[in-house]
């Protein structure tokens, strides 16, 4: 199972014997391979302190303002969050 991190945005990486065994549960869950991509990428969007917005932008950026692609996005933040699985954003004030 390839899950399609790269594509959207994220750095080159191998994944690890538990990320991957992540990835199965998550499968298990329900998730599509695009929904965990996004999920990866949303956490280390998180982990640096950057909102969805920002994560949207770079992603719609490197595929294309598509309607179609907006809605992938939007249905897998919306999935994520009602399986509690979204990551917490941490939010900075400027």
């Amino acid at each position: 199972m390839e899950v399609p991190y790269r594509l959207l945005g994220g750095r080159e990486k191998d994944f690890s014997p538990g990320e991957e065994e992540r990835v199965l549960r998550l499968l298990g869950k329900g998730l599509t391979p695009f929904q965990i991509a996004v999920l990866l990428l949303w956490e280390e969007y998180a982990q640096n302190g950057l909102p969805w917005e920002a994560l949207e932008g770079a992603v719609l950026a490197r595929l294309g303002e598509e309607a179609a692609w907006r809605l992938l996005l939007e249905e897998a933040r919306e999935k994520l969050q009602a399986k509690g699985l979204a990551p917490r954003e941490k939010r900075f004030l400027a």
